[in-house]
């Protein structure tokens, strides 16, 4: 959310490494999986709820926008934001 509301720059390098580890796999530490953002890693969170968590698709849809916008410089980011979109539009 930082930067869609402008609090940190897109190309900030501290913005920058929080979107790369957000993008490693749960087991790895982040929060993707099959393109899809999960709210929390629920393999180092314990939430106190029964049951499995899923991803949540507000945070994949703002992980696109933040992609997008730092895209402007690396266009790597700005094609991966596009595979995740289309996937979650899937």
């Amino acid at each position: 959310m930082m930067p869609l509301v402008f609090f940190m720059a897109p190309h900030d390098p501290m913005m920058e490494k929080t979107i790369d580890a957000m993008m490693q796999a749960p087991h790895n530490g982040g929060l993707l999986s099959n393109s899809l953002i999960y709210r929390y890693n629920v393999n180092e969170v314990n939430d106190g709820l029964s049951g499995d968590e899923g991803t949540f698709n507000i945070c994949t849809f703002w992980l696109v926008e933040a992609l997008t916008r730092a895209g402007t410089s690396d266009p790597k980011k700005l094609e991966r934001a596009r595979l995740i979109f289309e996937q979650m539009l899937g």
